[in-house]
């Protein structure tokens, strides 16, 4: 027992430090503001940001409360917002950034780079455009008493719904690579609620457009293997106003270059496993010779989504999808400047199989499986 008891008293010891050192922490972040998510916005000739930030005063109690300033630059939040906080605010768990349209048409390159540089900025940092005033949009997040729901309607949409996948480090991929534009989700208010919007296009540094949110799976479509998504086109061969909701289940997308120059051409095939949601009443699928119809019909109507989305970015031109980083990939020598010069008449050879491995019950009560 006798030699036991050093062993005993160095536990006891070990043990002590942990409740000391715990004790600590606990005033310690008595004492902070942490700063969770933020905004850029102009206002006149200044910046305006702001943040919304969580005060905890005990184990299971937290407060989130927005604090705003404005600035003749946008590289003085933190000091501002000190001024008027009566403790200190942290940025280490900075989570969400967004940027409200006009500040993002002025360029945000400075912001990105800036984040970059600096140690304390996360990773997993998550960015936004909003329509309109970035700080009105988090100020309607406070109701939710989550410092972080933005951040969180963001990751959803990007698990289960429209949203591409993206992390801090693609965007910076983008924004410093050659060959490709970056974007970032668009986020609006409807009724008072935040919600998705779309994505925003970037050229450069610079907002160039937005697009909707089902535009904003084609794409995901384009960019990544989706398990998710869900698209809502017309009904072939039906009225106007009916339109049908295919849920994508998996795809895969493969380009394959066509010619190098002088104008570039791509091939895209587009291959997808769906769901479909909400038949309309006029939809007939009782066979396999009228699902075949159907799946044929609804690859058509997929593929003219996909030309007339590719048209529209290199009218705006931008490019998302990053075409001219595949043609740099497959052509020595290749520089950027030239290849967008020519990307006006860029030629798109789209190719679209779409499965339908299931049919939801529609009006009718058909239900129809593989």
């Amino acid at each position: 027992m006798a030699a036991s008891a050093p062993w005993i008293r160095a536990i006891g010891i070990l043990i002590s430090a942990a409740a000391l050192s715990a004790c600590s922490n606990q005033q310690i972040i008595n004492k902070i503001n942490l700063a969770q998510t933020g905004s850029y916005d102009l206002a006149g000739d200044r910046v305006k940001t702001a943040v919304v930030i969580g005060e905890y005063f005990k184990k299971g109690e937290t407060k989130i409360v927005l604090l705003d300033t404005e600035s003749r630059t946008a590289f003085d939040m933190i000091p501002k917002l000190h001024a008027k906080s009566h403790k200190t605010v942290q940025y280490g768990q900075l989570r969400m950034i967004m940027f409200g349209r006009s500040f993002a048409g002025q360029g945000i390159g400075s912001i990105l780079e800036n984040f970059f540089r600096d140690s304390k900025v996360s990773s997993k940092l998550q960015l936004a455009v909003a329509e309109g005033e970035a700080s009105k949009l988090l100020a309607a997040t406070l109701r939710s008493n989550d410092p972080l729901y933005a951040m969180n309607l963001i990751e959803d949409n990007m698990r289960y719904g429209n949203l591409p996948h993206r992390a801090f480090q693609d965007t910076l991929f983008d924004y410093f690579g050659e060959g490709r534009d970056f974007y970032l989700p668009s986020l609006a208010l409807d009724r008072g609620e935040l919600n998705i919007g779309g994505i925003a296009l970037f050229k450069g540094e610079a907002y160039r457009d937005r697009i909707g949110i089902n535009e904003a799976f084609i794409l995901k479509l384009l960019v990544e293997n989706a398990r998710d998504g869900s698209y809502t086109m017309p009904v072939p061969n039906a009225r106007p106003e009916e339109a049908l909701v295919i849920r994508c289940i998996s795809s895969k997308t493969r380009m394959r270059l066509l010619r190098k120059a002088p104008v570039p051409a791509v091939e895209l095939g587009v291959k997808l496993n769906v769901v479909l949601k909400d038949i309309p009443r006029s939809l007939r699928v009782a066979t396999d010779r009228d699902l075949a119809r159907l799946e044929s019909g609804l690859e058509q109507e997929l593929k003219g989504s996909i030309t007339a989305f590719i048209a529209r970015c290199v009218k705006l031109d931008v490019d998302p999808v990053g075409f001219g980083d595949f043609v740099r990939s497959r052509t020595r020598g290749w520089k950027e400047k030239p290849f967008y010069a020519a990307y006006p008449s860029l030629r798109t050879d789209v190719k679209v199989d779409l499965r339908i491995t299931q049919a939801g019950v529609g009006k009718l009560g058909n239900i129809l499986t593989r």
